[in-house]
């Protein structure tokens, strides 16, 4: 079984990260920032590191539909969800406070995003219960 290690959650670039020590209040947590971020109109790519690791899960929360993105230990792992959307269908978040656009494939069910959040947090791996692409 992986060690657990705490995470980090950021989301806004002039505020600090929010340190959470477990998988549990990691979801709690980006399930509270959804239906802050919806409410608001603000979609926002939240990313999560592991204290201690070289990789990185992005989510995108505060929408319809979620995105992830997952920044491996190698560049060429560097890959975003592929869902059902349209790739002419744009979708666009805050990333670092400025608007991202993504072909409308990264679209994935927020639950999902949640349970990828939680795997991540739970293994410092990439999500299984997603389908990856590069972008």
């Amino acid at each position: 079984m992986p060690e657990q290690r705490a995470v980090l959650l950021a989301w806004d670039p002039k505020g600090e990260p929010l340190l959470v020590e477990t998988p549990d209040e990691a979801e709690a947590q980006l399930r509270d920032l959804h239906a802050q971020l919806s409410v608001a109109g603000s979609p926002t790519l939240v990313v999560l590191e592991r204290e201690g690791e070289d990789t990185s899960l992005a989510v995108g929360l505060g929408a319809e539909s979620a995105m992830a993105s997952w920044l491996g230990d190698d560049p060429a792992e560097d890959l975003t969800s592929r869902g059902d959307g349209d790739d002419e269908d744009l979708v666009a978040f805050l990333y670092a406070g400025a608007e991202s656009e993504y072909p409308g494939t990264v679209s994935i069910d927020v639950e999902d995003a949640f349970a990828a959040a939680h795997e991540y947090a739970s293994t410092g791996q990439r999500p299984t219960n997603l389908a990856w692409q590069s972008i």
